[in-house]
């Protein structure tokens, strides 16, 4: 063992249930981190998965019925 730990972290997710999306952000502590620029990257994170989330009703309003693959 060399006392390194390799981990995988979801830190941006977004999941569809019932028509809502729902937007999770997280940052990754690192020795240097500081609590204060971890929550405004987690905010900064979640903030842009929420504009994708919106241009895509945007697009999915606008587009022709059927032509996003379902009606």
């Amino acid at each position: 063992m060399s006392g390194n730990c390799d981990t995988a972290l979801a830190i941006r997710t977004i999941w569809m249930k019932g028509g809502t999306a729902y937007v999770q952000a997280a940052g990754g502590v690192v020795y240097d981190s500081t609590p204060e620029e971890e929550y405004l990257e987690s905010g900064n994170k979640a903030r842009a998965m929420m504009r994708a989330v919106e241009l895509a009703e945007i697009n999915a309003a606008e587009a022709p019925a059927g032509s996003l693959g379902y009606e």
